[in-house]
């Protein structure tokens, strides 16, 4: 799964400004907000009133923007603005003061998940044909986890697999995200039509009913998953796990987060146990895990 944060970038070194945190000299001439004015009034050109609001809404959710890749930064504060119904910054922070319900969805905004059913087709291939037999082969009870999972269909087409191989009842499946609105979107597993294109006609029909005009994953999926919200600058889910998926999140990280989640994933992960990953994540080299298929790594059983 990937989840971004909106930023703003400054013209002469690329750094973000955050309330409260310390930052180069301010420039005069904020770039990075030429999508924001196209979508949005004029008032938002002040880059550091918009990086304040973004901070606060941020803070909400125990999140610490300076744990992010200044770089990678999208700007999502438009968005945000769309999805409050107003204009300035100064409605935005009025309205979720007015209505904190609000808050939660907000943050969505500026975190951005993208996820996928059998997202990278190859990908899934190979856990179907190579990485979920061996485990199946190696444990009687194998758990797999699914971090920063988003609204869970990455998980899901894991349980389908399993489901495949009558091993779904078998297995410990765990999703977990920092955003609560995201976890109750994976505990209620309705997805749109558009939304199962990754997945074959068999397996449509198979695992999902129809309810109005969205699809729901049937029972047999539902029951197999335990979702939670979790954050994983505060806490990583204790092992051993013989699957973790952690997909297109370190790339928006700064190296010194991103090696401590890698880490941490390292400790809890059994030895001879897989990671699945995004296409431009790369583990530290430190880690020596073994690169067995595109965007897939295996942990060394010694």
């Amino acid at each position: 799964m990937c989840w971004i944060l909106a930023g703003v970038v400054s013209k002469q070194d690329d750094h973000l400004f955050f309330a409260g945190i310390p930052s180069p000299e301010p420039q005069r001439r904020p770039v990075g907000l030429r999508e924001a004015a196209a979508a949005a009034p004029s008032s938002v050109h002040d880059a550091f009133a918009a990086s304040e609001f973004y901070g606060w809404v941020l803070l909400q959710a125990g999140l610490d923007v300076r744990q992010y890749r200044q770089r990678s930064l999208l700007r999502r504060l438009p968005a945000c603005l769309r999805f409050l119904r107003v204009r300035t910054i100064d409605e935005a922070r009025a309205a979720l003061q007015r209505q904190p319900a609000l808050m939660q969805p907000a943050v969505s905004t500026l975190l951005l998940g993208v996820t996928a059913f059998c997202r990278d087709r190859v990908v899934f291939d190979f856990l179907q044909s190579q990485v979920l037999p061996d485990i199946l082969t190696r444990e009687a009870s194998p758990r797999i986890w699914s971090a920063a999972c988003s609204n869970g269909e990455e998980l899901l087409s894991v349980a389908i697999l399993l489901a495949e191989a009558n091993r779904l009842h078998d297995v410990y499946l765990l999703g977990t995200d920092c955003r609560a609105d995201a976890i109750q979107r994976a505990q209620a597993a309705r997805y749109p039509a558009e939304s199962l294109k990754g997945l074959n006609r068999v397996w449509q029909e198979r695992y999902f009913s129809p309810e109005q005009d969205q699809f729901a994953a049937k029972s047999l999926l539902r029951e197999a998953i335990e979702w939670r919200v979790a954050n994983l600058f505060t806490r990583t889910e204790a092992g051993p796990w013989h699957l973790i998926l952690w997909r297109n999140m370190s790339i928006y990280l700064n190296p010194a987060a991103a090696n401590l989640i890698w880490t941490n994933l390292d400790e809890q992960l059994h030895p001879g146990g897989y990671v699945v990953v995004g296409k431009a994540d790369h583990p530290p080299p430190g880690l020596k895990w073994l690169r067995v298929a595109s965007a897939v790594y295996r942990k060394p059983e010694a």
